[in-house]
């Protein structure tokens, strides 16, 4: 990755990238605490303490995910190379597999609940991708295919390249998802504070949710150092397990709850309907001269597979609250 450089001092090298990093890690910090006291079983829980940990196991897990799918792409060097944080190469999807897991190593030995702390940081982790996507308009990276519609040059989500060329700023796309998830997670606290009801690990599945979704289409319009095996893109199929991933999770949970097999038999055939038109689509931008409009036949099919996600997250958990309701005591 390539970036703008202010200033060097000594072997210290100033970038506005880096720069807008080290803010958006204190944000995470500031949002985390603010969102703490919501959790009665996170008292002990210290934010800073877990972010020392969590951070570095995301570089490095963001590291090693880029080295492991983009060897042979960007020549073959050894695994002591790829510990070279340095040299640049990172991945959002090893970023939070390494948060995730360094949240794991901080709660196991203090006995404190492993999803409970992720759902804490949820708001922080969609925070984070919102101020880093921002900070890609300092690199080459984000850049996406040419615009080939007219209409669509010139605005918000289109940019010029050195050579004059318009091309879509995916950055930007990836950066209002992202704030898209931010306010749908505060809007989520809101909800269970209202209810005084709360699902553990439901905030974080969530963001999960509202980052992994747009995420496939906007991987598919990259243009740039994008992680491939081949022509399939790495991070666009982890998104992708992670949508379905999260839908069948909830459905298992739905049909668990003794609902007839139809209601759900016809969200998992939603599901995956609209994950094979995605894939159909993603070989017809290659093939189409209208690409503009197969990306929007895309996006629509990701949005109705969230909407099917949800669907059936909210048949399950209203379920577990009427549940709940019932169990509780009666107030005198």
């Amino acid at each position: 990755m390539n970036t703008i450089v202010w200033f060097r001092i000594w072997f210290i090298t100033v970038t506005p990238y880096g720069v807008l990093i080290a803010l958006a890690l204190a944000a995470m910090y500031l949002i985390t605490m603010r969102i703490r006291p919501r959790f009665r079983a996170l008292s002990q829980f210290s934010v800073a303490g877990c972010m020392l940990l969590c951070v570095p196991c995301a570089v490095i897990c963001s590291r090693l995910f880029h080295w492991v799918f983009a060897f042979g792409k960007f020549g073959h060097y050894s695994f002591w190379q790829a510990l070279a944080l340095w040299r640049g190469g990172y991945s959002m999807c090893g970023a939070f597999l390494g948060f995730a897991l360094g949240a794991r190593l901080y709660c196991r030995p203090r006995r404190i609940n492993f999803m409970d702390a992720l759902d804490c940081f949820s708001p922080a982790l969609a925070l984070f991708v919102f101020i880093e996507r921002l900070a890609e308009h300092f690199t080459d990276q984000g850049v996406g295919k040419e615009i080939d519609t007219e209409f669509l040059r010139g605005g918000l989500f289109s940019m010029t390249d050195m050579y004059g060329a318009a091309r879509h700023a995916v950055y930007r796309m990836e950066a209002v998802s992202a704030l898209i998830a931010l306010i749908a997670v505060l809007l989520f606290f809101r909800a269970c504070d209202r209810r005084r009801f709360r699902l553990r690990g439901e905030a974080f599945r969530l963001t999960l949710l509202l980052l992994a979704a747009p995420q496939v289409v906007w991987e598919s319009l990259r243009d740039d150092g994008y992680l491939a095996y081949g022509y399939v893109r790495v991070s666009q199929i982890a998104c992708m397990l992670c949508v379905l991933g999260l839908g069948f999770y909830y459905l298992v949970k739905w049909m668990n709850t003794g609902m007839p097999m139809g209601p759900i038999a016809i969200q998992t055939a939603v599901l995956l309907l609209f994950c094979g038109l995605t894939v159909r689509q993603e070989f017809a931008v290659d093939s189409s001269q209208n690409m503009e409009m197969n990306y929007l036949i895309m996006a629509v099919a990701m949005l109705a597979m969230s909407l099917a996600v949800m669907k059936a997250r909210k048949s399950w958990s209203d379920w577990v609250y009427r549940r709940a309701r019932r169990s509780r005591p009666a107030r005198t």
